[in-house]
């Protein structure tokens, strides 16, 4: 089968390394090895293709010096709309272009910035949910967009009603865009492929250098996930616990106009020599600290399925996620992991303090339960659904 995975971001592109790129990358080597052609559709700043680990990639240059203009007249009122309809414009024109050449089984689009809204009626088309905006906007406290941000939810929303299907990772934000585009979402888990052969120590030796007792958080460090919520609980954490260190690994997303780190380092106050920040590491040099790590916390106040919980988890570590956004989908509390309340720092030191109380023996128990939970998530199990839904979109599609 051939596959066309059209999106705004893949691991080839310069910061672009999230969950979206990540699943695209991870069910892409899972197909090939399966038998399968998938190659990869990304916007970029420049038009080139070429291979990567196997995998087609064709980047579209989407730069416009019209859009440029227009953004220009509107004094950027519509810069956020404008990206979004010039995006799908340009990665569905190379997708044509590509589609004159051979013949494609089924598109896949990503439902982020509404790549599909130009989406092809000559072939099978699907989106994958890699989220949902309002409620991520809402997560930000962000309760009345403005028209840009409305008008460019509003695209996606349009882009998923237009396909043949939808499906996504989440049970739900599955639940509440079937609700919204009035049309059935398929819940399809994600992959986990274990794409690491040779690991780093170098930076996981730096902090044991220090110490061998960390908390570790790793992901975008934003107000998303909840790395305020561990700011604001930080200091009262490092009184109780005299020797225990935070790690904290990934991009800084910035908040109330200076860095998110500088918010942490500043609430720790006197304890802020207990903290190590690495920027961002590759997979080969993160899962040594994840794995080392006496807990991963990741307080997401919105998720759609976190690559980050599944990774840590593959890895037998214990997660203190949230509930009620998508990591009780993984995480059962005290069995696998454990859960505490989004955008309340009281219940994430709670949580904490739980599981520092907990025995040797106790702690054994989740690592084995977390390990276990990602079993289901074996790429031949999960690329298995995967094509049995993409066989039945393709036959719905040939009979109408």
């Amino acid at each position: 089968m051939k596959i066309a995975f059209v999106t705004s971001e893949f691991v080839t592109e310069d910061n672009f390394d999230g969950g979206l790129a990540n699943y695209i990358y991870r069910i892409s080597l899972s197909l090939i090895c399966q038998g399968h052609e998938p190659f990869v559709i990304v916007s970029s700043n420049k038009n080139e293709e070429f291979v990567y680990r196997g995998i087609t990639v064709f980047r579209v240059n989407k730069a416009n010096k019209f859009i440029s203009i227009i953004n220009l007249i509107t004094l950027g009122l519509f810069s956020q709309t404008l990206g979004v309809v010039w995006l799908s414009y340009c990665l569905n024109g190379k997708l044509r272009n590509i589609q004159k050449l051979e013949k494609i089984d089924i598109v896949q689009y990503s439902s982020y910035l509404a790549t599909g809204l130009f989406s092809i009626t000559t072939a099978p088309t699907v989106v994958r949910l890699s989220g949902y905006q309002p409620l991520i906007r809402e997560s930000y406290g962000i309760t009345y967009p403005s028209l840009d941000t409305w008008l460019s939810e509003k695209f996606e929303e349009i882009a998923m009603k237009k396909v043949n299907s939808v499906y996504g990772p989440s049970i739900l934000i599955a639940n509440i865009v079937k609700k919204v585009i009035k049309k059935s979402v398929k819940v399809i888990e994600s992959p986990f492929v274990l794409d690491v052969t040779d690991e780093s120590l170098e930076s996981c030796n730096k902090v044991k250098n220090v110490t061998s007792n960390y908390v570790l958080f790793f992901g975008s460090v934003g107000l998303l996930k909840g790395v305020k919520d561990i700011a604001d609980v930080i200091h009262s954490l490092f009184t109780k616990e005299k020797e225990l260190y935070f790690v904290f690994v990934g991009k800084d997303m910035g908040f109330d106009g200076g860095s998110m780190m500088s918010y942490v380092y500043r609430q720790a106050g006197e304890y802020s020599n207990r903290i190590m920040y690495f920027n961002k590491l590759r997979h080969d040099e993160l899962y040594p600290l994840i794995r080392n790590a006496s807990v991963t916390i990741l307080p997401s106040r919105i998720e759609n399925f976190p690559n980050t919980c599944i990774e840590a988890m593959a890895l037998g570590q214990i997660v203190i996620g949230t509930k009620g956004t998508s990591m009780d989908q993984l995480i059962t509390d005290g069995f696998n992991g454990l859960l505490c309340i989004p955008a309340s720092p009281s219940s994430l030191k709670n949580t904490l303090l739980r599981f520092l109380k907990m025995s040797n023996k106790q702690k054994a128990f989740l690592k084995v339960n977390a390990k276990a939970t990602v079993s289901r998530l074996e790429p031949k199990i999960i690329v298995s659904r995967l094509i049995n839904y993409y066989e039945d979109v393709i036959r719905n599609y040939s009979e109408k």
